[in-house]
């Protein structure tokens, strides 16, 4: 059986925890200055750019236990490397 999880990581990590075969991947930018720029053009204030950017530095000290790390600069190319990873993993 094959379930898809959008969590957060300390969740992931309880999840592979319990269940050590679950594949755990994690999705990231290049570089941690690019989810500043994202959330810049979403956030509705600088202070919620900033709850934002601390929230997601904590969550990527938290994904080392990850099997895979994949880089979401250009979404389109990160969903095709997951969904080819998926079908790796599934065959």
């Amino acid at each position: 059986r094959n379930v898809l999880l959008n969590r957060e990581p300390e969740r992931a990590a309880q999840l592979k925890q319990s269940m050590p075969e679950a594949i755990c991947i994690w999705a990231e930018p290049s570089l941690p200055e690019r989810l500043r720029e994202r959330y810049t053009k979403t956030a509705r204030n600088s202070f919620e750019v900033e709850a934002r950017v601390s929230l997601a530095e904590r969550q990527r000290a938290c994904a080392d236990f990850c099997d895979y790390r994949i880089c979401d600069d250009d979404m389109q190319a990160a969903v095709e490397e997951i969904c080819g990873l998926i079908d790796r993993l599934t065959e």
